[in-house]
């Protein structure tokens, strides 16, 4: 099913006349559909990272070699239905 707004009510949490273009630090969370654990599962307190969680690690840590103004900063944590991460975007060097 399709996101309906008369079913399912969400409200934006970006801020209404922010340009997500401009430059600047972001943090991004990437959650899985109906919160399945696809990443990986937790094991003796421990995030054990499974083939699925490990394809989502390289290819974000691949972002900044795709993106000249994409910029990784050193927080990255995984959990079995999501990821969160800081990033920066810069100017584009042309």
């Amino acid at each position: 099913m399709g996101y309906n707004p008369l079913i399912h009510h969400r409200r934006s949490i970006r801020l209404k006349d922010y340009d997500y273009s401009t430059v600047g630090a972001y943090f991004i969370t990437i959650c899985c559909e109906d919160m399945s654990h696809r990443f990986g599962k937790i094991s003796s307190d421990d995030m054990v990272i499974n083939e699925s969680g490990i394809i989502a690690y390289n290819e974000w840590n691949n972002l900044a070699e795709r993106f000249s103004n994409f910029e990784l900063d050193v927080f990255s944590n995984y959990a079995e239905s999501h990821a969160r991460h800081n990033c920066f975007k810069r100017k584009w060097n042309y």
